[in-house]
């Protein structure tokens, strides 16, 4: 490796540097040819082998922060990779004692390169002939590919890191970005270190995605193809915020518009490889390399032309080369007001996620969208989705790691702003000032905190559904909702007061109303209806007249469209998610008359992947999450470290539900979305993983097994009915109808003789049974615990003495025990909050979910002919991080009660993603249309 200049002597340096012939590490350094912030780069000689090689030593600074054989140990993970367009790495270590000023310091050595860089090759000669520069990037891209397979992203390519030899590329430092990363962790982005180089990264590199794929490459080899064919990196500035702000928020300049004679070919290719959204550019290096190989191909008269193209009066060009390329090629002329750069320094030192507040663009044609991820949605996996404020400034999400609080991350701000007393947060929402995030606690409390984090958090109100979701309306309004069950609430927060605003209709199929968002008007409250679990129907939007305070709850109004949440209103129009979550769409609305007038029209469809829920700011600023292809299947043991045992659930984008292992430990049910938002039941041999879809043609909730394994009971719905349904565990026979007998989340008493299940009845939940004859049902079902009060979740002890439950009886939800079938006093077993109770092996331990926690009580039950039931001790195991809040037990314990099947840990981390500028773009697909 060199980095174009001759060798200096070692006297002419600066105190760091060792003295002339210093023998260190078996190498003898003859002289610095490079520095960076990084490393110095040292001319030595190998000893050993009589050769001259390239050794790099890590700057004394960063070896402080790192650690030295933390790094050193990092960086030979890339020692594997051996190609001919990789500059191999041939040695590494720490500098002992005889090295002098260099005692102590990590370094690595590659050969010796006779050629120029590819840096100094453009500074010598500027563009390159455009064969040449395809040649090149074609063969790193063929080194970045072979390196992608073996698992390594490079994270750093730029011209420095590109070696020329005999003409041919050599790529440096492979995997040496990563071993930083790796070594220092948050240490890095804590005292402002950047890995990489801004021109050349990738906007998530930017905004310190921690999921650095091979597209991050492919925007690098990108920039750098860009800049040997034009002479600089698409994106130039003053400044290294400059840089990022123009990567961030412009499209490039087409390389032909700044030299004719790159083919528009070239110009399609590049271009894709720019896009700012990962799943926009090439899957791969490779994919990128084949395109300029195929862009460049020379034609012969009998091919057919792939771009006859001729040139307008503005100097752009047409046909259909130029249609390859994305539909706004020209770079949009500059605002006259400037962009206020969000976090530009931020997105530097890598601390993650970042918003920018756009000032209006008042030239004559509209600004282009912009797209970019400001950060992984993962981060919220406990705490719900992230909002934004309501002048689109600010990104309000949980931050990431043990006893994460909110943070919000503003465009005026240097990086973000932690919200004291915010730990454990879920789903919050921003005031209509912009001054407050209210947002809800596992135990139920409704609490606000100001923005600026100038005050610890308040209650607002409490008994609210730990999962709900909510809006702020004016005058001090808030609408919840309830969570898995219930309809909205209205709280007022001067006074603390909450009253229900509407209730599900259960005659119409009813479970509950969700996702709560206000029409323009402030006095209308559109939602989202969630029909029961085993319905067949898919989520649909209503409508809601706000009232008068202290109203009784006010009659709701369907809108006859089907959807996963509402945005809100533009241009007479509803905009709201699919129920699918495939796409936003937007739909003439009459907001007088709170009806729906034609046809939806797609605004946005994400092809990487589900769109969860959106939020659109008043700006035109869209913020919304990109859901995981599926959501893995962990096995979680008891300290909370897990690995994934069925990586893909299914053959659709969603989440699956309701893990339950097989009495025999060796199978796993699961159940698990179709298209059409819809459940089959799965089941998984846990040792091979080899997935069975049970059933199909019906819409199922809740799967258990019978105590011999033989069966699998569930809810479903077919033909219209709902009921209990049971089928052969190993699919050798139909499923068949239990009787006409409903309800929800069934479980099989031991000796398999009983079934108890929970079902609502005027908006309260309770707990029933039914006698069991085989595979059929009696029609007598009998009440085990009802009255004022919700009492759900129900799971029967392994001797099938105890039942264990959740209620609302004290105001809020928490586990309680009494005898089974009766009668008895109940025992309560959580203490502060708990839901989702699950009896390990014999019944000694009852497992639960509680304020963030998984937590394993111990019990212990008295002899004789009174049953007793006592609760030794309740031990917090693990923060729970896993999918919850779910009308049953989101999850399982496995056969030797000591690991747990969990949900979470999604294949790919969900993205969070803004798009700015965007009403024009839905204006314009909306033109004409009502």
């Amino acid at each position: 490796m060199r980095t174009d200049v001759p060798a200096l002597p070692l006297s002419s340096l600066d105190a760091e540097s060792p003295p002339a012939g210093v023998r260190a590490g078996g190498y003898v350094l003859e002289g610095e040819i490079g520095r960076g912030g990084m490393a110095t780069v040292y001319l030595a000689n190998d000893a050993r082998h009589d050769r001259r090689v390239a050794v790099k030593v890590l700057a004394g600074a960063l070896t402080a922060m790192l650690g030295a054989d933390r790094f050193v140990h990092e960086v030979r993970v890339t020692a594997r990779l051996q190609h001919p367009h990789i500059l191999a790495l041939l040695d590494s270590g720490v500098f002992g004692p005889d090295a002098g000023v260099l005692a102590g310091r990590p370094y690595y050595v590659m050969p010796y390169v006779e050629g120029p860089s590819l840096r100094a090759q453009i500074q010598r000669e500027g563009p390159l002939p455009v064969a040449e520069a395809v040649r090149i990037a074609r063969e790193v891209g063929a080194a970045l590919a072979y390196a992608h397979r073996q698992g390594v992203v490079h994270r750093d390519i730029k011209p420095e890191n590109i070696l020329l030899q005999e003409g041919h590329a050599l790529v440096a430092d492979f995997g040496i970005a990563l071993a930083l990363e790796q070594a220092g962790g948050k240490r890095l982005t804590q005292t402002g270190f950047a890995v990489g180089t801004p021109p050349y990264m990738a906007p998530e590199q930017i905004m310190g995605d921690r999921q650095i794929t091979a597209r991050s490459d492919v925007y690098a080899l990108g920039a750098v193809t860009y800049e040997m064919l034009v002479g600089e990196p698409p994106f130039t500035g003053p400044t290294m915020q400059a840089v990022v702000a123009r990567v961030m928020t412009e499209s490039p300049v087409l390389p032909s518009t700044r030299r004719p004679t790159v083919p528009p070919e070239l110009d399609a290719v590049v271009y894709r490889a720019l896009e700012k959204l990962p799943g926009d550019r090439y899957a791969g290096t490779q994919e990128f390399a084949d395109a300029l190989g195929q862009a460049s191909a020379p034609r012969t008269s009998g091919d057919v032309p792939i771009a006859a193209t001729t040139t307008g009066p503005n100097g752009t060009r047409t046909g259909p080369a130029a249609t390859a390329a994305p539909a706004v090629l020209p770079r949009r002329a500059r605002a006259r007001d400037p962009l206020v750069l969000a976090l530009a320094a931020a997105a530097l030192l890598g601390t993650g996620a970042a918003a920018y507040r756009w000032s209006r663009d008042r030239s004559a044609t509209p600004p282009r969208p912009v797209r970019f991820v400001v950060g992984p949605a993962g981060d919220v996996a406990a705490g719900g989705e992230p909002t934004l404020t309501p002048d689109g400034g600010t990104v309000v999400l949980a931050g990431a790691g043990e006893g994460a609080q909110l943070e919000g991350r503003a465009l005026d701000d240097l990086g973000p702003r932690p919200l004291a007393g915010t730990e454990g947060a879920r789903n919050p929402f921003v005031s209509p000032d912009g001054q407050w995030v209210a947002f809800t606690t596992a135990n139920g409390e409704l609490q606000r905190v100001p923005l600026d984090g100038a005050a610890p958090a308040r209650v607002f109100t409490t008994g609210v559904s730990p999962s709900a979701e909510g809006v702020w309306g004016p005058g001090g309004t808030i609408i919840v909702d309830g969570g898995p069950f219930g309809g909205l609430a209205r709280v007022d927060t001067t006074a603390a007061v909450r009253r229900p605003l509407t209730t599900p209709d259960t005659a119409r199929g009813e479970q509950s109303h969700a996702a709560p968002r206000l029409l323009p008007d402030g006095r209308g409250v559109v939602f989202t209806v969630l029909p029961r679990a085993a319905s067949s129907a898919a989520s649909e939007l209503a409508v809601v007249s706000l009232g008068a305070p202290g109203a009784a709850p006010a009659a709701h109004t369907r809108l006859g469209v089907s959807g996963r949440a509402a945005l809100g209103v533009v241009d007479d129009h509803l905009l709201y998610v699919t129920a699918d979550g495939s796409a936003i769409v937007a739909v003439p609305f009459d907001q007088t008359q709170y009806r729906v007038t034609g046809a939806p029209t797609v605004v946005l469809r994400d092809v990487t992947g589900t769109i969860d829920r959106a939020t659109l700011a008043a700006d035109g600023t869209l913020l919304y999450t990109r859901g995981a292809a599926s959501q893995a299947v962990v096995l979680v043991d008891a300290h909370g470290a897990g690995r994934p045992i069925v990586a893909a659930a299914g053959d659709v984008h969603g989440q699956p539900m309701h893990p339950r292992v097989s009495p025999d430990g060796r199978r796993l049910a699961l159940q698990v979305p179709r298209s059409g938002g819809q459940y089959d039941i799965w089941t998984y041999d846990l040792a091979s993983g080899t997935p069975t879809r049970l059933t199909s043609g019906m819409n199922v909730d809740g799967p258990e097994w019978t105590p011999d394994g033989r069966h699998i009971v569930f809810t479903a719905t077919n033909g219209g009915q709902a009921a209990f349904w049971s089928q052969a565990a190993d699919g050798s026979a139909p499923a068949r109808q239990l009787g006409d007998v409903s309800g929800f989340d069934a479980t099989v008493t031991p000796d398999g003789r009983t079934l108890v299940f929970m079902r609502k009845i005027r908006d309260v939940w309770s707990i029933w049974s039914t006698a069991l004859d085989g595979d059929s049902a009696a029609h007598t079902v009998r009440p085990v615990l009802t009255g004022p009060h919700d009492f759900y979740m129900p799971a029967i002890s392994p001797d099938g003495r105890w039942l264990a439950y959740v209620s609302t009886e004290s105001g809020r939800d928490e586990v309680y025990v009494r005898p089974f079938p009766g009668p008895g006093a109940a025992v309560r077993v959580s203490d502060g909050g708990g839901v989702e109770p699950l009896w390990g092996p014999g019944g000694r331990r009852l497992f639960y979910r509680a304020a963030g926690q998984f937590v394993a009580a111990s019990v212990a039950r008295g002899a004789g002919a009174a049953p007793s039931f006592v609760v030794a001790d309740r031990t917090p195991l693990f923060r729970d991080t896993f999918d919850g809040s779910m009308p049953h037990a989101n999850y399982a314990v496995a056969a030797d009660g000591r690991h747990f099947v969990m949900l979470g840990g999604a294949a790919r981390a969900p993205d969070a993603v803004l798009v700015a500028n965007w009403l024009p773009e839905v204006r314009a697909l909306l033109a004409g249309r009502k």
